[in-house]
């Protein structure tokens, strides 16, 4: 059987470029990721499990479907399928070390609010909590509260459980880990559970950056990394100006090491590599 030009047969299942482009133009639609050429091998190889899974002969079927109104409950499987989850517990710690000495010196609030945006399964939310522990438990004037959100409902799930396998934290001191996890029980298959008491100052919700944000307090900063990459640069401009919006005045914004923005916008200041400060 002569294959189409322009399409790729992958076992039984061809994947044309037709088929890409409706890919990225509906996760587009749904998440404002910007999938790239150098995407689809991947792009082929986790959705192929879906039409394995539902039965769809190929990728006309499937797109399809979740183009109709009956596909909502898939749709949220194909943003899950296509939305990378990769995290670590401290990971960039300078990051966290300007949490500490800047602004959690510098706050003067009683109670201070952070956000983990793009919080994967969790483990930087619960850094944060455990960092903010640390520094406030020297002052039991005062509080903290983190909201901890993401695209993906099954990175959600996790995060919610709160474990995690011994070798998700290599590297941790014994001291830091102890004050994180509690002991490994043996009946829980050796996973470490997230302490109550740091667990009781997250709070995890499944959302889309693009939809409608609950109604909240202003934050005193905001943790958005390795997430606008994803984005082009249209919908990153109105993401950052959603941030400001949601920071007080002076609030603080970290993305990524490797989101090189130069300017993001005309209301933040960068003051360190990859962390910007509220202007206006």
């Amino acid at each position: 059987m002569p294959v189409a030009s322009h399409s790729r047969l992958h076992g039984s299942v061809y994947f044309s470029d037709s088929d890409f482009r409706r890919v990225r133009e509906l996760l587009h639609r749904l998440t404002g990721i910007a999938l790239h050429a150098t995407h689809r091998e991947r792009v082929y190889q986790r959705l192929v499990r879906r039409l394995r899974a539902l039965d769809f002969p190929d990728f006309d079927a499937y797109l399809r479907m979740l183009d109709d109104a009956q596909g909502q409950r898939e749709r949220t499987r194909f943003v899950n399928a296509l939305t990378t989850n990769f995290t670590g517990f401290f990971r960039e710690p300078v990051h966290f070390d300007f949490l500490r000495d800047t602004v959690l010196a510098q706050a003067t609030q009683r109670r201070l609010r952070f956000w983990s945006a793009g919080c994967s399964t969790g483990e930087e939310a619960y850094s944060l909590a455990l960092l903010v522990s640390d520094v406030l438990r020297e002052g039991s004037q005062r509080s903290a509260a983190i909201l901890a959100t993401d695209l993906d409902s099954r990175a959600i799930a996790v995060a919610r459980r709160g474990e995690y396998a011994p070798e998700s934290v290599p590297g941790m001191p014994a001291a830091q880990r102890a004050r994180l996890f509690t002991p490994v029980q043996s009946g829980n298959r050796g996973l470490l559970k997230v302490r109550p008491g740091i667990r009781k100052l997250v709070r995890f919700r499944q959302m889309n950056l693009l939809h409608d944000w609950p109604a909240a307090s202003a934050f005193d900063a905001i943790f958005c990394r390795n997430v606008m990459l994803y984005f082009d640069s249209a919908t990153r401009r109105r993401l950052l100006d959603r941030f400001a919006d949601r920071l007080h005045d002076g609030g603080y914004l970290f993305t990524g090491c490797a989101e090189a923005f130069c300017g993001p916008s005309q209301r933040f200041a960068i003051v360190e590599k990859s962390v910007y400060r509220k202007i206006r």
